[in-house]
């Protein structure tokens, strides 16, 4: 439509490419671009993507509408790579590429469907799983089912293309959904892929490690109630699949993971017996299972959340062995911030006296191995809240001077952390914080001074959560009332006042904030009489210190819980009401 000088070249971008056009007595010579030379060549589109063609052959033709239209609907749209300025585009070309398979599937009868066709499969089913929808597993998963029709429809190309890779992208798009059936389907799927698989016809869908690895850590992330019984089952049947599906070090920190988030009183020692099981494979020669660090890591969280006697003691032990064993050369094994944030979880959760003290020493355990040089043992925010949490709740049998204590060493570890350059206090430190001043300090004055101090810190930072609202209503009603007057009155009518109704100013710096309903233990959960034993003999260690957390202090026999005698059959060696009875 412009003028244009008859030698000079001009480019023009089609589908992603560029393309050369010279006039040239009435022709249009181009530079076209492999997959346009494949298709008029007859060779798949994919195929020829990967076959270097010559940068600069030239074919002198003439293009008519109908010539274009036809290379639109027998090809798919080209594939080209993503760049960041240009992610708009490049999802648009994707789209236009998942409805031309939707448009090929549905106009072609089964065990029709070309080798042109197919090969775009794998790659679909991959973008579908990178969704991270139900939607994307489900259309995988419909892939999936055509490919294995085509096969039983006769189709040659389809019963080459139907494997185990294949069956683990849709295996993926399940475990990626994030939907509340995923772990049903993706174990439904890989007992679909065992049972066809004996079949010799479909022997090549056998399902392998990566199958029963994402269905294990599929359970690990549902968060259901037996999730952790369901992923040892599937890691039971692996290991009786054969050598095709042998578990590695992967698949049993999975299990470990699955048993971390669960609610039963013996999951620390049924995950250390699966750390057991490895640690006798290990020796026995199986090199695939060796534990490592993500291994001790989810052992540490499981025995932090435990709630049981002698967990945090049993931590130390745990951190302690590692260090042995990687200054012994062991790189595996280096503990990192995880690992001592776990013990200090352990710590803060328990019921020990004068934990706030433990968990300071471990702090700056930390802190002192990181100027030595151990990046890895780097404390962050989490480790400083975490810390903090150990000083928000003193035992009742403590005494008002320890309770000064506690409030000192919380004051000194939330100092220390705006200080250190770790980062900076989140609205759940100022709220743990909060909960400090609250159980540490007598009425009057002070307490006073210090909340108002607290809460314009935290305004200044920008970390006015829910979670610190929550405290401030329910500890200090009357600084909650007088501060948040005018949002009372606009707000308060529809319950409590919440952070969105906040100037954003207060709230700028807020990330990651969710309700999480708080986990109650399964009461009616039955425990082999071994896990018993074992959970007996590590409650014995209840009031010691550590190596971490140093000095060695004298149990207290005189409170609530004391530890039974060895002839009481009870389960009182958790810190929680009587649950069952042996």
């Amino acid at each position: 439509d412009r003028p244009h000088h008859p030698h000079q070249p001009t480019t023009a971008t089609m589908r992603g490419r560029c393309f050369l056009l010279t006039a040239t007595g009435g022709s249009l010579l181009m530079v076209l671009p492999d997959t346009v030379l494949a298709f008029i060549s007859g060779a798949p589109p994919l195929a020829a993507a990967r076959t270097a063609a010559k940068p600069q052959e030239h074919i002198t033709c003439r293009f008519s509408s109908a010539s274009t239209q036809l290379f639109q609907d027998a090809s798919p749209p080209a594939r080209t790579k993503r760049k960041k300025n240009n992610s708009q585009n490049d999802n648009s070309k994707e789209i236009s590429w998942l409805k031309w398979m939707d448009a090929r599937l549905e106009e072609t009868p089964i065990g029709e469907l070309s080798s042109k066709v197919m090969k775009q499969i794998l790659p679909i089913m991959n973008i579908y799983a990178k969704q991270r929808s139900t939607k994307g597993a489900e259309n995988a998963k419909r892939l999936l089912d055509r490919i294995f029709d085509e096969a039983e429809g006769g189709n040659k190309d389809a019963k080459r293309m139907l494997s185990t890779k294949l069956c683990n992208t849709a295996l993926s798009a399940w475990a990626k959904s994030g939907d509340v059936r995923a772990n049903a389907e993706a174990t439904k799927l890989l007992i679909w892929m065992s049972k066809t698989s004996r079949e010799e016809s479909h022997s090549q869908i056998k399902p392998n490690t990566r199958s029963f690895s994402t269905v294990i850590d599929c359970w690990a992330r549902s968060g259901v109630k037996d999730a952790a019984d369901k992923a040892e089952a599937i890691l039971a049947l692996m290991e009786k699949e054969g050598s095709d599906a042998l578990p590695n070090t992967v698949s049993f920190n999975s299990v470990i993971n699955a048993h971390s988030k669960s609610n039963v009183m013996d999951k620390a020692v049924r995950a250390e017996a699966l750390v057991n099981r490895m640690e006798e494979l290990y020796k026995g020669g199986n090199l695939d299972v060796k534990p490592d660090v993500w291994t001790y890591q989810s052992l540490l969280s499981t025995w932090s959340t435990s709630k049981v006697y002698g967990a945090p003691q049993r931590c130390e032990e745990i951190l302690k062995m590692m260090d042995v064993k990687y200054k012994a050369g062991d790189a595996d094994l280096k503990p990192n911030g995880h690992c001592f944030t776990a013990t200090i979880n352990a710590w803060s959760k328990s019921l020990e006296k004068d934990k706030a003290r433990s968990v300071y020493r471990i702090l700056q355990h930390m802190n002192k191995l990181y100027v030595e040089g151990n990046i890895d043992a780097k404390p962050n925010v989490q480790s400083y809240t975490a810390a903090l949490n150990g000083c928000a709740h003193p035992e009742a049998g403590e005494n008002e001077a320890e309770f000064r204590q506690y409030f000192d060493i919380a004051t000194l570890i939330l100092e220390e952390l705006r200080m250190s350059g770790f980062g900076q206090p989140t609205y759940l430190t100022y709220a743990t914080f909060l909960q400090v001043c609250a159980n540490c300090l007598p009425d009057g004055d002070e307490k006073d001074r210090v909340v108002r101090r607290t809460l314009d810190e935290c305004k200044r930072d920008g970390q006015i959560g829910d979670a610190v609202l929550q405290r401030l209503m329910a500890h200090f009603p009357a600084l909650y009332n007088e501060l948040l007057a005018e949002h009372i009155r606009k707000y308060g009518t529809d319950g409590p006042v919440q952070s969105k109704h906040l100037p954003k100013e207060w709230r700028r710096n807020v990330s990651g904030e969710r309700k999480t309903p708080a986990t109650k233990r399964d009461q009616n959960a039955k425990i082999k009489k071994m896990y018993i034993s074992k959970l007996k003999a590590i409650g014995r260690s209840r009031g010691a210190r550590g190596f971490y957390s140093k000095e060695m202090v004298s149990r207290n026999t005189n409170n609530n819980h004391q530890r039974p005698r060895s002839d009481e059959a009870t389960t009182d060696w958790y810190e929680g009401e009587v649950i069952i009875k042996e």
